[in-house]
């Protein structure tokens, strides 16, 4: 027994609305939350959707927001930090439109933008930045302008073991370590913020604050763990 079935194709645009819905509805993340009082559950809260086939408009809904042509740019670097909806008008205009709007779509130019910021920040204290590839991997998706700032703290620290110092700035706060040109650990760390700042020292300094806290936690637990020695 069998049976010959014709399935007939459909156009693109016809095709899309359910296929975009199912993608958002399906799940997506390992963890996705809930915020109001609705239903939907996604990584973070949304607030709209932009969809696109070439320059029409892909219409679906999700929960309570409806796709459509608009989006906003960086929340921070807008004039008056109100955002205004701006139209895209075609998919081949996304990436350009967005970049306007001070936010950075294509990742390998974030990375490459991050990079060249680690190393000339790096260089001022006539230092490198210790290769962290995950690090690098992280930061470039966590960003939507990157702006490198860099900072440093009490060389006291640095009586520490570089693994305790390294991993209190990675792990925690996401800092890049320098070293000099042996490789030793310098006092000094960059960090990546999501925006332009106009007081630099602020940004600067309560970095400094976080880590020097950071640090001192570091320092504690590891004194307190060396006074039990491995073997008794």
């Amino acid at each position: 027994m069998y049976a010959v079935k014709t399935v007939k194709g459909q156009r693109t645009e016809k095709l899309l609305p359910a296929l975009l819905k199912e993608a958002v509805s399906s799940d997506l993340f390992p963890k996705s939350m809930r915020w109001g009082g609705h239903r939907i559950s996604f990584a973070r809260p949304l607030h709209w959707i932009l969809a696109l086939y070439g320059s029409k408009t892909v219409n679906f809904d999700f929960g309570h927001i409806k796709s459509g042509p608009r989006t906003y740019g960086h929340r921070f670097l807008t004039p008056d930090l109100k955002p205004k909806a701006v139209r895209v008008e075609g998919a081949g205009a996304y990436i350009k439109t967005l970049k306007s709007l001070r936010v950075i779509v294509d990742p390998e130019e974030r990375r490459k933008m991050i990079l060249k910021g680690l190393e000339k920040a790096a260089g001022e204290v006539k230092g490198k930045i210790l290769h962290d590839e995950a690090l690098l991997e992280e930061v470039t998706y966590l960003v939507e302008y990157p702006v490198v700032v860099r900072g440093s703290f009490d060389r006291e620290f640095l009586t520490l073991p570089d693994d305790v110092v390294i991993n209190a700035m990675r792990e925690h706060q996401r800092y890049f370590s320098i070293v000099d040109s042996k490789g030793a650990l310098l006092p000094c760390f960059v960090t990546v913020a999501n925006t332009k700042v106009r007081r630099l020292d602020t940004v600067r300094k309560g970095n400094e604050r976080v880590l020097r806290a950071r640090l001192n936690d570091a320092k504690f637990y590891f004194e307190q763990d060396i006074k039990v020695p491995l073997y008794r």
